[in-house]
């Protein structure tokens, strides 16, 4: 997946709509009021598919909820933890 991109683990995707819904708006009042390109992006994000880390950000702050509780994090890239606990010995 790419860097600028994010998406929501299963548990991510439930919190979304259980925000959006207790807000009682559709996909299409919370696109007007993140101010996000278009209704898809709400339908990727509810899906756990990959979306625009800027409209990810943007939809999670309408929402009330931080990216860190709703995105999958990225692999972790052995090499470079290794390399970082190297340098700090």
């Amino acid at each position: 997946m790419d860097d600028s991109k994010l998406k929501a683990t299963p548990n991510g995707q439930s919190r979304l709509k259980e925000a959006r819904d207790n807000k009682k708006w559709s996909q299409y009042d919370l696109v007007a009021q993140a101010s996000v390109t278009n209704r898809q992006v709400i339908g990727n994000m509810e899906n756990g598919k990959p979306v625009h880390k800027q409209d990810f950000e943007a939809v999670c702050r309408c929402l009330g909820l931080t990216v860190e509780d709703i995105a999958e994090r990225p692999p972790l890239d052995i090499e470079i933890l290794a390399t970082t606990i190297r340098n700090k010995i």
